[in-house]
């Protein structure tokens, strides 16, 4: 509070549950219950599951300084919110993009990276949505990550959001 914080994020186990009360007043804690997801198992062939006309792309500097794309502001509004600035983003975190068209239509980046981990998060534009590209993006991003040698990559949804969880699931989480 003495720093302006308006909230922070802190994950724990169930059992921690009674020390989070005596730790943090009611006023102070809210709970969020929310599913993690590890991913364990095989990918699946994204690159098959894409229509013609829609390309995967890094989440990179040269796409990030783009302007002719719709979604790239809010893109770089995602990479920037877990890392302080987009140039943070590319300097310590990575993803991936579909793109039809002119239009960014969804992405999965990095939460954040430590050492040989990485935690995902993921966004498609509602008129997207059910059409299989959470899972072609995110497989890409695990994908990816193995690239650059990390093998653990978490996944985490709110217990209430059912249709992340079973992009999860589809793409091996």
């Amino acid at each position: 509070r003495e720093q302006s914080w308006a909230s922070f994020v802190l994950y724990h186990e169930p059992e921690w549950a009674q020390a989070m009360d005596a730790l943090f007043p009611r006023q102070v804690l809210v709970r969020n219950s929310q599913r993690y997801f590890c991913h364990q198992g095989p990918l699946p062939d994204w690159r098959a599951a894409l229509p013609e006309g829609v390309t995967a792309l890094s989440v990179d500097r040269d796409l990030l300084a783009r302007d002719d794309l719709v979604n790239i502001q809010w893109l770089r509004g995602f990479c920037s919110g877990d890392y302080s600035s987009v140039d943070a983003f590319l300097a310590h975190g990575f993803g991936m993009c579909l793109v039809q068209e002119d239009e960014i239509v969804t992405w999965c980046t990095t939460d954040c990276v430590v050492g040989h981990r990485a935690e995902v998060g993921i966004t498609t534009a509602p008129d997207h949505r059910r059409k299989g590209y959470g899972v072609a993006v995110a497989a890409a991003t695990v994908e990816e990550a193995r690239r650059r040698g990390i093998t653990h990559v978490g996944w985490h949804c709110f217990q209430h959001n059912l249709a992340s969880a079973a992009t999860a699931r589809k793409v091996g989480f």
